[in-house]
């Protein structure tokens, strides 16, 4: 896969940069990207690997399309930010695209000198959480 990745991105590199400078780099990694992509579903296919493409497309469209929303209406970006996060946590509980399990296994991967008000509210939350998954 990275070979099927890195050999076009070379060879584009060395055709594309001199006509077209910047973007060539651009046009260079994307398309060898692209290779790698498909590279990936060919051996994916191979071992018989399942993917799961709903799931996949709304990890990938959903926080993105919050944040194309938030740049068009020109919204702060650490609130842009905080409210990406925040919806698309909560969209993907609801949509069941991540499971209650992996709130807290985010949780056991923090510090031990977590403080202990961080674990307190997020016990608090756990009931809005319930509701989510209902």
């Amino acid at each position: 896969i990275s070979l099927a990745t890195s050999i076009p991105r070379t060879i584009l590199y060395i055709i594309l940069v001199p006509i077209f400078g910047i973007t060539g780099v651009a046009m260079s990694y994307t398309i060898g990207s692209v290779m790698g992509l498909i590279a990936s579903i060919i051996v994916a296919n191979r071992i018989r690997l399942s993917i799961f493409w709903k799931l996949l497309a709304l990890t990938f469209f959903l926080p993105l399309s919050l944040a194309f929303l938030f740049a068009t209406f020109d919204v702060n970006y650490i609130i842009g930010i905080v409210t990406t996060i925040t919806i698309t946590y909560v969209l993907s509980m609801k949509l069941h695209v991540i499971e209650k399990t992996d709130g807290s296994f985010f949780i056991e991967l923090m510090p031990n000198k977590t403080p202990k008000a961080f674990v307190t509210i997020s016990n608090k939350f756990g009931k809005i959480i319930d509701w989510f998954y209902r």
